[in-house]
């Protein structure tokens, strides 16, 4: 499932505080590609290689996804759309399963179940274990580690998380993305036929994330191997190399210049955008 719409659908719930004139553009270099984030008055815009992936504005209730491999994007309200798109996700779950023979599913059962339970033998933990400068801000250094092995170091800065709260409700954000990582593990769990639990990895990361913005995150290079012994929800964002590499004001910022192509079909809900983006990884999936 792609993921460059979870992470600001989960952003698309709660009320902004007050804004500064100029926008906060954070440029991140996430495994070697330069990505984008603009916050400003209440809305947010994700920019990948110059092209608007999402742009999300709370203060209308209007959040726009793009689908650049599909040509196609939507705009709706924000309020409800993750009810939505994760109905949707449920739905095309079901789907899958119903299209298994009894002996399939008993297998892809046995296979998911043994997975959730491998990932018991993993003991989560961190520590504050630095601190210094990324990009200009002061950031402190949390080392998460699995049975005392080092498994990712996670920089984060309470400075440039509050120049963003200034422009983009961070905690809604928080709340949200907890909210569909719930759900998809539920999810999980079901195939599996086991009952949801703890997510060590996924407590571990929300503790440091509450102590400031991620400016930096050097993962092990061990580290896929590593998350397999724990639940798998969120251990792929501790494993992705990401660092903030610039941050500034920008007052020329025109949010009305970033929208989607003008020969891209417009959808008609969120359930038909997320097909269409399911379809177009698929598709990316058998060139591969």
């Amino acid at each position: 499932m792609s993921r460059h719409w979870l992470l600001p659908l989960a952003m698309a719930a709660g009320l902004m505080s007050a804004s500064s004139e100029a926008a906060l553009v954070v440029t991140e270099n996430l495994d070697g590609e330069p990505q984008t984030r603009i916050y400003h008055d209440g809305a947010y815009f994700e920019v990948e290689s110059g092209r608007l992936m999402n742009r999300i504005d709370l203060k209308q209730d209007r959040c726009l996804m793009v689908n650049h491999e599909a040509r196609v994007y939507f705009e709706g309200a924000c309020e409800g759309g993750l009810d939505e798109l994760m109905a949707t996700l449920k739905a095309e779950f079901e789907r899958q399963i119903a299209t298994l023979s009894p002996e399939q599913r008993e297998q892809m059962q046995a296979m998911v179940g043994a997975m959730i339970q491998g990932t018991g033998r993993g003991k989560v933990g961190f520590k504050r274990d630095g601190e210094g400068t990324v990009a200009g801000y002061e950031a402190e250094s949390y080392l998460i580690t699995i049975n005392d092995t080092p498994y990712s170091s996670v920089w984060v800065s309470s400075n440039l998380e509050a120049a963003i709260k200034k422009e983009f409700d961070l905690d809604a954000f928080r709340r949200w993305e907890r909210k569909m990582r719930e759900e998809i593990d539920a999810m999980t769990h079901q195939l599996g036929a086991q009952q949801s639990g703890a997510d060590p990895m996924a407590e571990a990361f929300d503790a440091i994330v509450a102590k400031g913005y991620p400016v930096k995150i050097v993962p092990n290079a061990a580290a896929d191997m590593m998350g397999m012994m724990v639940p798998p929800t969120i251990a792929d964002e501790a494993s992705e190399t990401i660092e903030v590499i610039s941050v500034e004001q920008r007052s020329d910022f025109r949010p009305e210049s970033l929208n989607p192509p003008d020969d891209y079909a417009k959808l008609s809900s969120w359930a038909e955008f997320m097909r269409a983006d399911m379809d177009s990884e698929d598709e990316d999936h058998a060139h591969d």
